[in-house]
């Protein structure tokens, strides 16, 4: 409408693909544009939707259409396969994880271990072993729309067993738990006022901000990674005026 309207107050004529000149600055004109406009707009919303019901329908009886997770290769026609160089580093992070490795010890000897192996990331983060370790396709499986798991039928041959993808969730839960973090803790943690602002003087990456033994700090998330020594030392008390 923004735009029909700056059309028409510029007094545009738009010569059209299929069709005559469009003037919108006729009424005549200006209705059958906004009709046909109307008319697209319910086609792609009911497109969409059907699109969706199509999806949710495959989903539910265990087809997976598309790879979008580490080691994932679509081969086109819903059919997938595990890279096979990948694999061997979605096999290291739940071995780790049964191992009883700390998140920090595992993500740091990815890195060191499989540094040609990580893809268009070059880096092994935190975020990257969380997504590889909820991701049950590995083992075969898949959650349906209600975030049940059932069995994907189109999945290719297996990196893990389903036994040791739900133990290294039970593994996690009991992580999550143990190491949740006080409401005021969060807070304090929100309201650093340069948050994203501090670098490194070593490799010149971002400080983030964590809590450790109960104090708030800033520090280089290279320190983890790859446990460059000036990394691990590139650390910001945060101290509070009672």
């Amino acid at each position: 409408q923004a735009i029909t309207y700056e059309v028409t107050q510029a007094k545009i004529k738009i010569i059209q693909v299929k069709g005559d000149v469009l003037d919108l600055s006729k009424f005549d004109q200006n209705l059958i544009h906004m009709l046909r406009t109307q008319i697209n707009d319910e086609q792609i919303a009911n497109q969409k939707k059907k699109s969706m019901e199509s999806r949710l329908r495959l989903k539910d009886s265990g087809i997976l259409c598309g790879a979008k997770f580490f080691a994932g290769v679509y081969d086109g026609n819903k059919k997938f396969h595990f890279d096979f160089q990948q694999s061997a580093v979605v096999k290291y992070v739940f071995a780790s994880i049964l191992g009883k490795k700390t998140y920090s010890q595992i993500y740091y000897e990815i890195n060191r271990q499989f540094p040609d192996r990580l893809g268009q990331a070059k880096m092994f983060y935190e975020s990257s072993l969380h997504h590889i370790a909820t991701q049950p396709i590995y083992a075969g499986y898949m959650y349906n729309s209600r975030e049940e798991l059932i069995k994907c039928q189109n999945a290719p041959e297996t990196i893990i067993t389903l036994k040791d993808f739900q133990q290294v969730q039970e593994i996690m839960e009991h992580k999550r738990h143990r190491h949740k973090r006080t409401r005021a803790d969060q807070h304090r943690k929100r309201i650093l006022p340069f948050t994203g602002y501090l670098k490194c003087g070593h490799c010149r990456g971002n400080l983030i901000v964590i809590v450790d033994k109960g104090k708030i700090l800033y520090k280089c998330k290279q320190g983890d990674l790859v446990k460059t020594q000036n990394c691990r030392d590139s650390r910001a008390l945060v101290s509070y005026e009672k």
